[in-house]
């Protein structure tokens, strides 16, 4: 079906069910025109949202077509006593299992373009979707949540779909101890070995030179298959499901992107493999489109998606070269380009990353300094234990993910606080900017994490300056403590104040608008300021009402002089945060205040900050409208408690 510019395949296009077919030429037919509808239903879901992960999709799309429509008993299709579960734990590529959702009539096939807003599919697999079972996204986790399900439901058969890259998460290996332990036939783990992750081959990374050795040695019966190859699919796979006394996991050799030619390959030179997150443009999106179509037997979808192409091309036209802008970094960009050139004098410099290379904008560093550039694949307890060892040897470790993956490591960095190494922590992709990927990669309470560990300096830089301020005041005076950068990807959303430079100051704030009044607003990061700072701009315009602006961005360990400063000079305090509401700037402030005697009279207090788990949407601003963090939302909470009384 054709809706607006992007085309769907219709779910009466699918059969319900293929079992009852006793020729199997003709369920292979028909699974092979069902792997062609889901692939263009994901291309189309990703295009339109401008974002996804179409190579670790489409690499697994001819696995869950034989899942899905051949082989599982899926909830909510046929009249079940107990349904099988399928649980994606390479959670970037849920578009395909939405499409094979959408075309088994479990969710409406118009909802694949709403893919990544607040009401549609997300952008990991997430309960919130019908048919899903679990939240994936960070990965090396699913393995052993499909334990626990087994434990608890002895009649279901659970399918595990793992990435290969994803077994450099530890985790997998000790579900896997559990599930021989335990004896739990019924969980049927499928490793998707396409052999590329991100953007590199997976043996560059990290090799496992005999993963099927591996996993025997686990105790496992392994059986090796073509991943494309609906014969050997349906074969193994039907043995493996209809097996009771036996642990069975899969190999399933695919190729990333497989099924358009452009965009598959099962082998790439380093970083240069493109289709993991690159999204298709007009031309691409025909390209694909028009290759898949040659594959499609069914003569109404094949005319259809003919006349679509068609009407499509007509309305290109010639791409009008946009006009230059000037590069504005984001704090994370910002704080990469600085430790690069930090490395150029410091030879103690170490950079540490786990598979989020290009992400974190640490390819220059890797490429200039590549003896100091540590690539540890999917595998954060590691990066960061390995840091404390450099650490241990003298080196200064600069560890790189973003700021929620350091939740799995969170024990591994309070260890190496425990050895008062100096160690720096990046926090890339933090803040409610980062909208697209949903809460297992947002991060709002980072900072309430890393503050709760002594010892730790935790920084939260507001301006890019402050940036290398920052690390040269933490070089030069040799602070012997761990300390934490929390950063975002998105430069500043409202760019209201332009350029600034302020010279850093430990443990105070600096007034960034002075109106003398007896009001003040405190906050933190690139993107509150330029929020707060319109808002008050706003308020005085409209309203005639006035007060001053401070950015934070020392998070820990704030001088009680600042705090008296504010204290005795302001009636009224703001503070409003782009974090969860503990541990943050008001819990700092509020914790030196209680430590010394209390004045006779404190300025009235109000705070601000998020309250909830956030969620995947496509609008860089509707995290900050959601939790009334936006400047329209700061301006009438300003204006409710009426500031100038």
């Amino acid at each position: 079906m054709i809706l607006d510019n992007f085309f769907l395949v219709d779910r009466k296009y699918y059969k319900k069910s293929l079992k009852r077919k006793s020729n199997i030429f003709e369920i292979i037919s028909a699974l092979e025109e069902y792997s062609i509808y889901n692939r263009i239903n994901t291309l189309t879901a990703i295009y339109k949202a401008q974002h996804g992960w179409l190579g670790a999709s489409f690499s697994i799309a001819d696995i869950l077509t034989v899942i899905y429509f051949y082989l599982a008993k899926i909830e909510g299709v046929y009249k079940f006593n107990d349904f099988d579960y399928t649980l994606l734990s390479k959670g970037h590529a849920a578009v395909m299992q939405y499409a094979c959702l959408a075309g088994l009539g479990i969710i409406p096939t118009k909802s694949l373009l709403n893919y990544k807003t607040p009401n549609g599919p997300q952008a990991h697999t997430d309960i919130s979707t019908k048919g899903i079972y679990i939240n994936s996204g960070s990965l090396g986790q699913t393995l052993s949540k499909a334990t626990g399900i087994a434990l608890a439901n002895s009649k279901s058969k659970i399918f595990v779909i793992l990435g290969d890259g994803e077994l450099q998460e530890g985790q997998n290996y000790e579900a896997l101890m559990t599930i021989k332990q335990y004896k739990l036939f019924n969980v049927i783990p499928i490793i998707d070995c396409n052999r590329i992750q991100s953007d590199s081959n997976v043996d560059d990374i990290k090799k496992i030179y005999d993963l099927g050795y591996v996993l025997r040695g686990f105790g496992f019966d392994v059986l090796e298959v073509d991943g494309h190859n609906y014969d050997e699919l349906i074969l193994k796979l039907s043995k493996i499901y209809n097996t009771q006394e036996k642990n069975q996991i899969m190999i399933a050799y695919t190729e990333k992107g497989a099924g358009v030619s452009f965009m598959s390959a099962s082998a790439a030179k380093r970083r240069k493999y493109i289709w993991h997150s690159a999204i298709p443009d007009k031309i691409q999106y025909l390209e694909a489109l028009e290759e898949l179509k040659q594959k499609i037997k069914n003569e109404k979808i094949f005319l259809e998606l003919t006349t679509f192409i068609k009407l499509e091309k007509q309305k290109l036209s010639e791409p009008k070269e946009k006009p230059q802008s000037k590069k504005e970094y984001s704090t994370g960009e910002y704080f990469s380009k600085t430790i690069t050139e930090l490395a150029k004098k410091n030879k103690n410099i170490y950079c540490i990353d786990a598979d989020l290379e290009k992400s974190c904008k640490l390819t220059e560093f890797a490429l200039n300094f590549s003896h100091r550039f540590i690539e540890v694949g999917i595998a954060e307890q590691d990066m960061i234990s390995i840091a404390g060892g450099l650490a241990l040897s003298g080196k200064l470790p600069i560890v790189n993910t973003y700021a929620n993956f350091y939740r799995r490591g969170f024990e591994q960095i309070y260890v190496n606080a425990t050895e008062n190494t100096r160690v720096i922590y990046a926090g890339h992709y933090s803040g409610l900017c980062y909208t697209t990927d949903g809460k297992t990669h947002q991060a709002t309470g980072d900072v309430a994490m890393f503050r709760s560990i002594p010892n730790m300096l935790v920084f939260y830089p507001t301006f890019n300056f402050e940036i290398p301020q920052i690390l040269n005041w933490y070089l030069i005076e040799k602070i012997q403590a761990p300390i934490y950068f929390k950063l975002h990807r998105t430069a500043p959303l409202v760019n209201f104040f332009g350029k600034l430079n302020i010279a850093f100051n430990y443990g105070f704030g600096n007034k960034i608008i002075d109106n003398n009044s007896e009001v003040c607003v405190l906050t933190s990061g690139p993107q509150l300021i330029n929020f707060c700072g319109a808002a008050l701009d706003k308020l005085k315009k409209k309203n005639k009402i006035s007060a001053d602006l401070f950015a934070v961005s020392t998070l820990k360990n704030l001088d009680i002089k600042f705090v008296n400063e504010i204290t005795d000079k302001y009636k009224k305090i703001f503070f409003i945060e782009e974090l969860i509401d503990c541990a943050g700037l008001f819990d700092e402030f509020m914790k030196k205040l209680a430590s010394q005697d209390n004045p006779e009279k404190l300025p009235q207090i109000y705070y601000r900050a998020v309250n909830d788990f956030t969620f995947c949407t496509l609008d860089r601003i509707a995290l900050y409208k959601y939790f009334k963090l936006d400047t329209d939302n700061i301006f009438l909470e300003l204006l409710k408690q009426k500031i100038n009384e």
